[in-house]
């Protein structure tokens, strides 16, 4: 959907959906956390550069602003999903919450510490490479300090 929008130029309303939490655990219901996660990122990357190419102004927040909320309201999905798989024995994402939801296996949403790392990791290479952009990094030799 979010796909759909940016095609459509309507840019504030994309915003708005992939800030939105009931939207993002939605997501992680229906798909699984690896996935979900991997289009999430796919999606406000996405959003990030149509912002920063709008030829008009627009009256949102910056750029910046909407990719670090949006992630972090999926690190609190993440980390809600990790919570719940470690409370109760595996049974990991609440089920009542999205009961109309498609369905999906058991396994997709599992979120172990392991994938839960994975996927943080994910988001910070996202925002490393979006906010602090291809700088080349400049590390010193530790010999010559």
């Amino acid at each position: 959907m979010p796909t759909h929008m940016l095609r459509a130029k309507r840019i504030k309303e994309c915003c708005t959906l992939l800030r939105n939490e009931f939207f993002i655990r939605g997501r992680i219901y229906s798909m699984g956390f690896q996935e979900a996660v991997d289009q999430h990122v796919s999606d406000v990357e996405a959003l990030y550069e149509e912002m920063l190419n709008a030829t008009v102004q627009l009256d949102l927040d910056e750029p910046n602003d909407v990719m670090q909320d949006s992630y972090e309201k999926l690190v609190d999905a993440i980390k809600r999903g990790k919570k719940l798989h470690d409370s109760s024995n595996g049974v990991d994402f609440d089920e009542s919450d999205h009961s109309s939801a498609a369905a999906t296996t058991h396994e997709n949403r599992r979120c172990t510490g392991l994938l839960a790392g994975t996927l943080f990791h994910r988001l910070a290479y996202s925002l490393a490479q979006k906010i602090i952009g291809h700088r080349p990094l400049v590390f010193t030799d530790p010999l010559k300090i």
